[in-house]
């Protein structure tokens, strides 16, 4: 009996172990990092599939909203106050997550798995504790 629950055990903790660092390691910035636009555009070029969700709209412009430097190299600065990037699309209202996508499916493939392993683990103790009253 003793061996059939530390085999659950084992089963539940290698089922998460996958999934321990999927939280962390597709959101390591946020805009409100970065004190300029130039300084985010720097980090999403590094890895422009955007695992930290620096361009919302897609347009390979990160932080869009961050002020600019003011170095005067950027050919969009405009200083008439309008508008000089319009966004294609609607307004992504999203879940309230940063993640690209995948990361609820991976969260209920692990829990559902952990949750397999605990129900097998009580089968097999009262299936053990039921050939032991016999």
């Amino acid at each position: 009996m003793i061996r059939r629950t530390t085999a659950v055990a084992v089963l539940a903790v290698g089922a998460m172990a996958p999934l321990s660092g999927s939280a962390f390691a597709a959101d390591q910035y946020n805009c409100s990092d970065f004190d300029t636009q130039e300084a985010a555009q720097e980090v999403y070029e590094q890895d422009t599939t955007d695992p930290n969700g620096l361009d919302r709209d897609d347009d390979g412009v990160a932080c869009e909203n961050n002020p600019r430097s003011g170095g005067g190299d950027s050919d969009e600065s405009d200083d008439s106050g309008q508008v000089s990037h319009v966004p294609n699309g609607g307004a992504d209202t999203g879940g309230g997550s940063t993640a690209a996508g995948g990361g609820d499916a991976a969260l209920l493939a692990g829990g559902g798995a952990v949750l397999a392993a605990l129900g097998l683990g009580g089968w097999s103790v009262a299936r053990g504790r039921a050939r032991q009253e016999v």
